[in-house]
């Protein structure tokens, strides 16, 4: 694949199909964004296979500044229907009532890398779908939530984050009793109750 005005297309001067255009100013650039927007599940890309981004990325190896590196990404294997199916049945973060669904997060309440099953990874009540900033803060052990729903803050978690993650929430949130099982496994192993 080659960088022209903006759009990539195949050494055999091929366009690739995208609803939009993109304007990349470099190959590691290109196959970030195209890595990333396919992975979240918006449909410009969908022309554009695993192999092309990695063919794009090979040639991009010796074209490197020194400012730049390439990574590699593993997807999570069944991580858009999750998201769909929270945004289906919620339609917005279940903390601050926001509903841009490019700022909504599937937030693993026991974390992916420590689920036993696969049956876990993709259970419904071992997720959370959260604002981005909230997301975060979960996922980092820096909040949790009682099975009231009530929010509990790590020490660790400055006054000034505080203030901005409780700006515009609402609680408590909901914690259905088939979520509780989870959270108390965040509250448990997730959660820096103290600073370390």
């Amino acid at each position: 694949m080659l960088q022209r005005d903006g759009i990539l297309i195949r050494h055999n001067d091929d366009y690739l199909k995208f609803t939009r255009d993109y304007k990349f100013n470099s190959l590691s650039h290109a196959a970030s964004v195209i890595h990333a927007r396919n992975a979240y599940g918006h449909g410009e890309f969908k022309e554009i296979k695993f192999q092309d981004i990695q063919n794009l990325l090979d040639l991009n190896r010796n074209m490197l500044c020194e400012t730049e590196i390439v990574c590699e990404v593993v997807r999570r294997k069944g991580q858009n229907s999750l998201r769909e199916e929270l945004i289906r049945q919620y339609g917005k973060c279940q903390i601050t009532n926001i509903s841009d669904k490019e700022m909504l997060i599937v937030s693993h309440i026991k974390p992916w890398r420590d689920c036993d099953k696969d049956e876990e990874k993709m259970d419904l009540d071992n997720c959370l779908l959260l604002y981005a900033s909230w997301d975060k803060a979960f996922d980092r052990g820096k909040v949790t939530f009682d099975n009231n729903g009530q929010w509990r803050f790590s020490d660790c978690l400055s006054q000034e984050c505080r203030d901005n993650l409780l700006y515009k929430s609402k609680f408590p949130i909901i914690i259905r009793p088939e979520q509780q099982k989870y959270m108390k496994y965040h509250r448990e192993k997730v959660f820096l109750s103290q600073k370390t």
